[in-house]
């Protein structure tokens, strides 16, 4: 019995598994450049008029700094009416 691989039990296992419906790509397919994606942080629901009132200064100054957090509320339950 040639034992060329000695199986060893706590070595990792790693299986790749590509979905049926993948594309195979031709090597130029392959080599051809593609433009990476970027995520811009530009909020375009985020208002551009907020202003706050400088007691130091007595003037209304422009704020650039808007909060883009953006808070869900989900509550299980049944809301009643009561009179």
């Amino acid at each position: 019995m040639n034992d060329a691989f000695e199986f060893d039990p706590d070595m990792a296992l790693v299986v790749k598994v590509a979905p049926e419906d993948q594309l195979d790509l031709t090597p130029e397919e392959l080599e051809k450049e593609v433009p990476p994606r970027v995520l811009h942080p530009h909020d375009p629901h985020a208002p551009d008029n907020i202003t706050q009132f400088s007691f130091k200064d007595r003037v209304y100054k422009p704020d650039n700094q808007v909060d883009h957090t953006a808070w869900h509320l989900a509550v299980d339950g049944v809301l009643m009416l009561s009179d």
